[in-house]
């Protein structure tokens, strides 16, 4: 059984971190359709699952100070992992678009 779960879940965190940017496409480009959008986001994470997993990891810490603080710190550490998500969408929109080109 517990087998069964970690094969579930891995999978599931894979596929999450693969389609996570289809949403900041779709807000960046909306003309797009949304199955284009989760194909883009698709192509982007090739090579930068690990990275965007890494820095999710790095969350955890402002999570469990939030915690701590009955969520009075959250004031801070909710704008502050949404910047850093939106900063990491748009370097990886700048190395995928800069692929896109020379291939």
């Amino acid at each position: 059984m517990f087998f069964g779960f970690i094969l579930f879940i891995i999978p599931g965190i894979i596929l999450s971190l693969m389609y996570s940017q289809a949403l900041y496409i779709y807000i960046d480009e909306p003309e797009k359709g949304i199955i284009e959008c989760l194909r883009t986001s698709r192509l982007a994470m090739k090579g930068y699952k690990g990275d965007l997993f890494v820095l999710n990891l790095s969350f955890i810490g402002w999570g469990i100070l939030c915690a701590l603080t009955l969520g009075l710190l959250a004031l801070y550490v909710t704008p502050y992992c949404g910047t850093t998500l939106v900063n990491f969408y748009t370097d990886l929109m700048e190395d995928y678009r800069g692929k896109e080109i020379t291939l």
